[in-house]
Order: C-alpha cells, then structure tokens, then sequence
C-alpha cells in the first residue's frame, strides 16, 4: 500500500515551507506527494523544485480553483489511497506511519484521524444535516484519507461548488452507505487560511446550497444559513 498526499497551490510560498518541513519528518517514507498548480508566479515553483528528498509530483497549469486542482492530483497520483494537505497545514511526524497501518488493519474505504484547529483537537460530531461532513470525519484536510477508487463510483469533486464541494463529495458517500473508520491518533494540524476559513459568507451559502441539493429541509437549512450569515458578519465560523 501507498498512500498519496495531493496539495493544490496558488502562490502558497508564504505557507509551504512548514508542510515540506512536516513531510520531511515522517517517520515513514512510504507516500507521494502530489501538487497540482494553478500557475503560481510568487516563487512558489522555486521552492518545490528545491525538493528533492521525497517522491514529488508537481503538474502545474491554469486551472478553475482548489477542486479542479484536486482532481488533477487524484487523477496524477498511484497511491491506493491519498490525503489532502493545504498549503498551511502540517502532518504529525507518525501521521503516514499511522494512516498505514490502519488501512492495513481495517481496509476501510475511509479513514479519519483526529486533528487539531488552532491547537484545539477537533471533537466528533453528530447529525450531518447540521454539522456537514464533520458528523462522519474529523476534517477533509490532512485527517481523512479516501480510496482513490471512490472516484469511479461517485466522481471527482463538483465544479458546483468552488468551496464546499469536499461537502457534497464526503456527505453523497457516506449517506449512500461508505462506511467511515474513525481512528485514536493525531494525524497533525490545520491551518486557517484556506477559503473556508476566510470567506465564511461563501461557506455559508454553499453549506446550503449542498445540504439542499441532499435533500434536506429548506426551512430548517434556510434558518441555519442566517446563522451562519450572522456569525460571519462578527467573523465567527459557527459549524
């Protein structure tokens, strides 16, 4: 088993340098690591072509944003499974070591990892109809990783959804039945940069723009999405 760890950039050389760092340290060797580029021009480049020290996969071309980067990455990687990593986050030191271990044992489809927001480890969550895909895994990021074979049978992530299509992606899966193993280990941290964390109005819309075409209720998804809208506007990211 190998495991790919797919990353999409766009002028991220501010960011880098802390998750080269973190995937230096493995403890095992064992992965990939994939970068789909959107055509950086801020030295972001440079800095990958410094590495030479892992089994590095850089493609990069304009691309529609994060998800159209992410299925390039998917679509470039030969690992049995992989793991998104942003740009910020940062992987433990025994997070491979741990993800294959326990794909070996288990065989799971998924597989989450706890992970931290902030320094505080992120608890587990119920009812996906509030909570998203957060009720089924710990994190998209850096936490969870997927079969790469999943995408033949519920496709790559949706270009309806520039923010939350890992939403649509994880919450389709798992209501149609994929079962998710959830794991004790700390896996590493995420960072708060990315879009989801930043343009907490967007999230927002697009949480109920996937909770809807799931077919949830309207009201209810209608008076968490004021919620949501009202937290934004103090810069609070409710759930």
């Amino acid at each position: 088993m190998k495991i790919s760890i797919i990353t999409a950039t766009y002028n991220a050389s501010q960011h880098l340098p802390a998750l080269i760092a973190s995937l230096r340290t493995q403890t095992c060797k064992n992965f990939e690591w994939v970068v789909a580029d959107g055509g950086s021009t801020d030295g972001t480049l440079a800095i990958l072509n410094q590495v030479n020290d892992m089994s590095l996969v850089v493609d990069t071309q304009p691309d529609f944003g994060i998800y159209d980067a992410l299925n390039r990455a998917i679509k470039k990687s030969s690992g049995d499974y992989y793991i998104v990593a942003g740009c910020d986050d940062v992987f433990h030191k025994d997070a491979v070591k741990n993800f294959l271990c326990h794909v070996d044992k288990f065989a799971p489809k998924i597989l989450s990892a706890k992970v931290s927001y902030d320094g505080v480890i992120k608890s587990k969550m119920y009812f996906p109809a509030v909570f998203g895909h957060a009720a089924y895994i710990y994190s998209h990021v850096v936490s969870t990783a997927f079969r790469k074979d999943l995408h033949d049978e519920f496709g790559y992530y949706s270009n309806k959804y520039p923010i939350a299509a890992d939403q649509f992606f994880v919450l389709n899966m798992c209501e149609k039945g994929v079962h998710v193993v959830r794991a004790d280990f700390f896996a590493g941290e995420v960072g708060m940069s990315g879009v989801s964390s930043v343009d907490l109005l967007g999230n927002a819309t697009e949480i109920f723009r996937v909770q809807v075409a799931l077919g949830r209720t309207i009201f209810f998804q209608s008076v968490l999405l004021l919620l949501r809208i009202i937290c934004s506007a103090f810069h609070m990211k409710m759930f």
